[in-house]
């Protein structure tokens, strides 16, 4: 029926005979989220794990407008430089359709087709070129990535919690990065991303400085907290956007890990303290297998807390233990909204020679918590006033140097 797709509305739907009455079904109407002409937008790439051979690249549209079909054109910048778009090879991937519905107001919540191709069987160390859309509706200007390889030094970022409404410090950090003169191999956002994960305003803010000419260009791991579940209790919106590794049937992986050169990353998603178990054990075992020079972990809530109503003792146990057995050399979280770094540890105590440091990440404002001082926590620095953070990191086979910056102090 046509009846209530005339404009946005919310409805029940229900049988009834004389005094009786079916179950109800409610429901509502949605508009279409992204641009209105169907084209894509939100263009993004996402970190995979062999970023030597592979590619993520996703995006949202209009389900009203666009087709149902996420399409990627690519070629090697050299081919496509050579023979135009004869060059071109035509991949699909996935496109959903997905209701964010958690906005409280029929009228600003919204439908969105979330996209994603996948591409295997790169050259390593070779720039692309690639088109997306539908199929039919593309991106009109050839956008580009290159392939991981060749180059033994590894540079990357770490941006903090980003679910401020006004998006202007998380902007500023990407005009710095892209500033920089830096050419980043990857980048970490250690979760909270979004305030609410079934909110498609939100969803919209952040996403339009995620796709921006330098962030959209970067490999981006991007870990999942606890808000990107507010409102989507599978976090099947991040999961989507942000194509995360090992996700299954729409539901978020618990963990990860990908491998950027010399630096091998494992990721944990938020989870209780069980699944924190669970993926402590596969993280020993993973980590093992890599050669590589450093190693990271990458999660949402910081074991070394400066809130202790957002830490856990249980989630800094299990995690102080899976770095020890794996030697994991740095540790970048978020949720604290809180800038600290710890003295290198081993098993709870310093160990400047071994030890392991332990970051918080700051955030892009607005949200802060008071640090509650830990002394067991071993805090070399401590901050509540950064607004505008970011970390840099550059590894070498030798050195892995880690910068801090606050744009709103410096």
């Amino acid at each position: 029926t046509n009846m209530f797709v005339g404009s946005v509305m919310s409805f029940s739907i229900y049988a009834k005979q004389g005094s009786l009455l079916s179950f109800i079904y409610k429901g509502q109407s949605y508009p279409g989220g992204a641009s209105a002409d169907g084209m894509p937008t939100f263009v993004k790439l996402n970190a995979s794990k062999d970023p030597a051979t592979s590619q993520s690249i996703s995006w949202m549209s209009s389900p009203l407008a666009s087709g149902a079909a996420a399409v990627v054109k690519y070629a090697t910048a050299a081919d496509f430089a050579a023979k135009g778009s004869d060059a071109l090879i035509t991949v699909e991937g996935t496109s959903i359709v997905s209701e964010m519905a958690s906005s409280g107001n029929a009228a600003t919540n919204y439908a969105v087709r979330i996209n994603s191709v996948f591409l295997t069987d790169l050259t390593p160390n070779t720039e692309y070129v690639y088109f997306a859309g539908d199929g039919t509706l593309m991106t009109t200007a050839a956008k580009t990535f290159s392939t991981a390889g060749g180059n033994q030094d590894t540079n990357f970022f770490i941006i903090g919690d980003t679910q401020a409404k006004d998006t202007t410090n998380t902007s500023l950090i990407s005009q710095s990065l892209a500033n920089s003169g830096i050419a980043f191999d990857f980048g970490i956002q250690t979760g909270d991303a979004v305030d609410n994960g079934g909110n498609y305003a939100m969803w919209e803010g952040i996403a339009k400085v995620f796709s921006d000419d330098f962030l959209g260009s970067q490999d981006m791991i991007h870990v999942l907290g606890n808000h990107e579940y507010y409102g989507d209790t599978t976090a099947h919106n991040s999961a989507a956007y942000f194509e995360l590794p090992g996700t299954e049937n729409g539901t978020a992986p618990l963990c990860y890990s990908v491998e950027y050169n010399n630096v091998y990353v494992a990721v944990i998603n938020y989870a209780g303290a069980d699944s924190y178990r669970e993926a402590a054990q596969w993280i020993i075992e993973d980590a093992a297998q890599s050669d590589a020079t450093w190693k990271v972990l990458t999660m949402h809530v910081a074991p070394y807390y400066t809130n202790p109503a957002g830490g856990s003792e249980a989630v800094r146990e299990i995690i102080s233990d899976l770095v020890d057995a794996a030697d994991i050399d740095f540790v970048f979280s978020g949720h604290d909204h809180s800038y600290a770094r710890t003295e290198p540890m081993t098993g709870g105590e310093i160990d400047r020679e071994n030890g392991a440091v332990y970051y918080i990440c700051g955030s892009t404002g607005e949200k802060s918590y008071e640090i509650v001082f830990n002394p067991l926590h071993h805090y070399a620095f401590t901050s509540d006033n950064f607004n505008a953070t970011y970390l840099t990191v550059n590894a070498t086979d030798e050195d892995f140097t880690v910068t801090t910056y606050d744009l709103l102090e410096d």
